[in-house]
Formats: structure tokens, C-alpha cells, sequence
């Protein structure tokens, strides 16, 4: 069982935070081969279910025909969703923090990354939204 305030410690301690708000951390992950992929992650307090931790990663502005094959790629990850927040698409997953160690934590992260960057690099185009 994890705190917040675990969490946040972990975080700074294991990746490299671009931005701290406190509730709210922005990172920029390397991938190789001249790309990066942004992930934020936030606390969410539901106050009837606890807090929850979630992790978000843009995708960039999907064209409406290509939605329903990005949700078939997406129905073979682990983890993640397609959200849409204006008019960027994001992939996102969420955490109950009081049922999870601090080690799963990095494995959705890890996939949330890749798999935005996937859809980035298959359905967008790259780096420029």
C-alpha cells in the first residue's frame, strides 16, 4: 500500500520530472532514435473511492477515420485507454494507490509511454502536434 507522498518521492528518485506541481508531474521520456514521449501523472482523490493515480501520455490529433483502427490496435495493450482532451488524443491509465506497491507503478508507466508513441508514430505522423 503506497501513500502519495510515496509515490511523489518515487517518482523524483527513479525518472527524470520536468515539471512538479505538487499533485502533478510532467516528464519527458527519450525512446531512441530522436523521439521523445511526454507522460504526466496526477493525483486524483474520486473522495468516495480514494486517491488514484493517473498517467496520461498524448498521441496528438487523430483523424476521425482512423479512431476506430487505433481502438482495435489499442484492445491488444495490457493497459490504457484512448481519451480525448480537446482536440489531442491522450492514452491513459489510472491506479487505486492504496492496493499498489510503488513497483507497479513503473510497468503501466512504461507502457503508456510506448504505447502512446506507437499510435504517435503509426497514426499521426510524429512529433509536431
Amino acid at each position: 500500500m503506497a501513500s502519495w507522498d510515496q509515490v511523489k518521492n518515487f517518482i523524483k528518485g527513479n525518472y527524470k520530472v520536468q515539471s512538479d506541481e505538487g499533485d502533478f508531474f510532467k516528464m519527458v521520456f527519450e525512446l531512441g532514435n530522436d523521439r521523445t514521449q511526454m507522460v504526466f501523472v496526477q493525483k486524483i482523490d474520486t473522495t468516495k473511492n480514494g486517491i488514484w493515480i493517473q498517467m496520461s501520455s498524448p498521441v496528438g490529433i487523430i483523424k476521425q477515420e482512423k479512431i476506430n483502427k487505433v481502438l482495435e490496435v489499442l484492445n491488444d495493450k495490457v493497459c490504457g485507454g484512448l481519451v480525448k482532451i480537446g482536440d489531442k488524443h491522450f492514452i491513459r491509465h489510472c491506479l487505486p494507490i492504496d492496493s499498489m506497491s510503488l513497483d507497479e507503478f513503473s510497468v503501466p508507466l512504461s507502457f503508456i509511454t510506448s504505447s502512446a508513441d506507437d499510435l504517435e508514430k503509426k497514426f499521426v505522423g510524429g512529433d509536431e502536434q
